[in-house]
């Protein structure tokens, strides 16, 4: 049996449609020769069947979404950049002013301290100096035809503060007093003269002398010269 009314087939013995609610038999007598109606359903204004508590709904929704706060942006990935602290920004023009002064101190305090002792570079005895230069080198020397023996001594480097000392001993081992070295510098050159001087006299011990040459108490070499009569 169907329904007049929705056109869904109900049991034949049913009064009352179970889809639209309409009577069967009541629909059937009512109906007989006439077309059946039809059911108009509400629809959206997109045209969609929605019920109207589904409209009800979707209004909510929306009337939700306008009243709801607005949603803040994402933080910007660049952060800005925050000014370093006062006493940085004095104290890096400083350390540049600093490196400099500190490589020349630096410097000047290895130089001094790796500077090298004066090297002797040539000693020899003789009869004089003259303009600089030995006079007559030799290792003999008499009471009669010398007034003095001379030892010459050439150094590179700077004198500087360096201790200079020339000792003579007679040929019994006693130290002679002898003058103080003197000392002359060429202008010019890396380099320095050092000479002592040691008078002859009647009655000196004839025989082998021997001299030493020493910087700051060391023996830098040691000469003999033989004096005759």
């Amino acid at each position: 049996m169907q329904c007049l009314t929705c056109g869904k087939r109900v049991p034949k013995n049913q009064a009352v449609c179970s889809y639209c609610g309409a009577l069967v038999e009541s629909a059937d007598l009512a109906t007989v020769g006439q077309e059946a109606p039809f059911r108009i359903e509400p629809r959206t204004p997109q045209g969609r069947g929605v019920s109207p508590e589904g409209i009800d709904e979707e209004e909510r929704k929306l009337e939700e979404l306008d009243e709801a706060p607005p949603v803040p942006s994402p933080p910007s990935l660049e952060s800005p950049r925050s000014r370093p602290p006062s006493w940085i920004r004095v104290l890096i023009p400083l350390i540049f002013i600093l490196i400099p002064v500190l490589s020349v101190l630096w410097d000047s305090s290895f130089r001094l301290g790796s500077v090298q002792p004066p090297a002797l570079r040539q000693a020899l005895l003789c009869e004089g100096i003259r303009n600089g230069r030995p006079v007559n080198p030799k290792e003999v020397f008499s009471l009669r035809e010398d007034r003095q023996v001379v030892l010459y001594s050439l150094w590179s480097g700077a004198r500087g503060s360096h201790a200079y000392l020339l000792r003579w001993y007679s040929p019994d081992g006693k130290v002679q007093p002898v003058s103080t070295p003197l000392t002359r510098y060429r202008s010019g050159q890396d380099e320095f003269q050092a000479y002592t001087i040691l008078p002859l006299r009647p009655g000196m011990a004839l025989g082998k002398w021997r001299v030493e040459v020493l910087l700051d108490d060391g023996v830098q070499t040691q000469l003999s010269f033989e004096l005759r009569e």
